[in-house]
């Protein structure tokens, strides 16, 4: 909705588009199943058909959460993760780069600070996206000499839908201990988190803003404690993971259970 009312045609991806009402004249909706190949490809075809062969901007913002300790994960829960938050996104960038190319257009990719910092119980959604944010930085130096500008987005806490699974864990799960402290951190991105729109409406006008004089954009940081984060980032890992490692807090649960106390983080 940010990018039609600044006046940008906006072709939105659903899976099926005859069950949604465009809300807004600039809002086309076009089909994507984002796991398939040839969806992603005939909707580039799609999309070359109805921009002539140019994309101003691609904004990769679809994605799953998985909120599970680093080694409960499901295998296949896991692989599902990573189709949906890496391998997805590197296809649609494959796909979609001529038409950039040919608009001297943007990418922009929906991030997060879990890839930056060691968020306990989210493991394997950290990992995703710092594959994710690895993939954008490399991406941007490659596709700079053609004139394609590649923008990360590092979010914060943010309203929506992501966090909207119910979880528990597996028995015999090390981390049975703090099941009470696991069921809380299962929403914990959605208290107090940024407005949907607030954040989108920012996260626009920040790409749309382009380039500084001096310096290039190249990440945009959004979302409730996203600037913390980045402050954070600064300062010594072994230092930021003791602030942000929640079981390191409850060392005493696992003396009682387990005879044992833990090194550390």
């Amino acid at each position: 909705m940010s990018s039609a009312d600044a006046s940008f045609h906006v072709l939105a991806t659903v899976r099926n588009p005859s069950k949604y009402t465009s809300p807004h004249p600039n809002i086309t909706y076009v089909p994507l199943e984002l796991t398939s190949n040839e969806s992603i490809r005939e909707l580039r075809n799609q999309v070359t058909e109805i921009t002539h062969g140019k994309l101003d901007i691609l904004y990769n913002n679809a994605g799953r959460n998985y909120v599970v300790p680093a080694l409960d994960y499901d295998e296949t829960e896991l692989h599902e993760l990573f189709q949906a938050n890496v391998f997805a996104v590197m296809r649609m960038c494959k796909e979609f780069t001529p038409l950039l190319i040919a608009a001297r257009g943007t990418i922009v990719q929906t991030g997060s600070v879990a890839g930056l910092m060691p968020y306990a119980w989210g493991a394997p959604y950290n990992a995703s996206k710092a594959a994710l944010h690895a993939f954008s930085d490399t991406l941007r130096v490659e596709l700079a000499p053609l004139g394609v500008r590649v923008v990360n987005v590092v979010t914060g806490g943010v309203k929506s839908n992501i966090a909207r699974t119910h979880r528990t864990l597996p028995e015999g799960s090390y981390n049975q201990p703090l099941a009470a402290d696991y069921e809380r951190r299962l929403t914990h991105s959605q208290q107090l988190g940024m407005d949907t729109q607030q954040y989108a409406r920012s996260c626009v006008r920040q790409v749309l803003a382009g380039d500084g004089w001096v310096f290039k954009q190249r990440w945009i940081w959004e979302g409730k404690m996203s600037w913390v984060r980045y402050f954070q980032t600064r300062i010594p890992l072994r230092r930021a993971g003791k602030q942000l490692l929640v079981v390191a807090r409850h060392e005493d649960v696992f003396l009682d259970v387990y005879g044992r106390r833990g090194r550390g983080a």
